[in-house]
């Protein structure tokens, strides 16, 4: 019976674990920099004690307590903006995100994918991926951003995160519907 239970764990581990390792590969990448924040975060700041007659620090703390995982890659053109072209590719294939959304507008491409979370109203990861966009990020220039959220969460919930934290691509997050 152990045998039995150790085999479909080995089995189902690289499922699971997926998309949490898949691009770490690029955080040692030079010209990538790279924002991770992990699940011991996102639980130790669901821990704040904030004032109840704060309603948007209160749906802030909502909303990171239902994510496990943020990650952000962002590149200049070149290698690395290739590597991540084609992790996303390969990723894509082999895991069950639907298409979302693809924005073109001149050089930008901007891409959203999901999987649905605990009901048809949550999701438990989102992808975005944009590409030709001309944006800063601590003074440098960047034009390719990968991000990555993981958990069970509100999409609208992420929409206001991602605004109010500034981070890179997070403002086509608002044009995104689910279907």
């Amino acid at each position: 019976m152990r045998k039995i239970i150790l085999i479909l764990a080995m089995a189902l581990l690289p499922i699971i674990s997926s998309a949490q390792s898949y691009f770490d590969s690029l955080e040692d990448q030079d010209d990538v920099t790279s924002v991770i924040v992990n699940a011991n975060m996102f639980n130790l700041m669901s821990k704040i004690d904030i004032s109840a007659d704060d309603p948007e620090a209160q749906e802030y703390l909502s909303l990171i307590k239902d994510i496990t995982s943020l990650k952000v890659f962002v590149s200049k053109e070149g290698k690395s903006t290739e590597k991540m072209k084609q992790m996303l590719g390969q990723y894509l294939k082999k895991s069950n995100l639907q298409e979302l959304m693809r924005i073109k507008d001149g050089d930008n491409n901007v891409k959203f994918f999901m999987k649905e979370g605990s009901n048809p109203n949550r999701v438990s990861e989102l992808l975005m991926f944009v590409q030709g966009a001309e944006l800063k990020l601590d003074g440098k220039n960047a034009e390719t951003v990968l991000l990555t959220l993981t958990g069970d969460f509100d999409l609208n919930k992420v929409s206001k995160l991602t605004k109010q934290k500034n981070i890179p691509g997070g403002e086509h997050l608002k044009k995104v519907k689910k279907k």
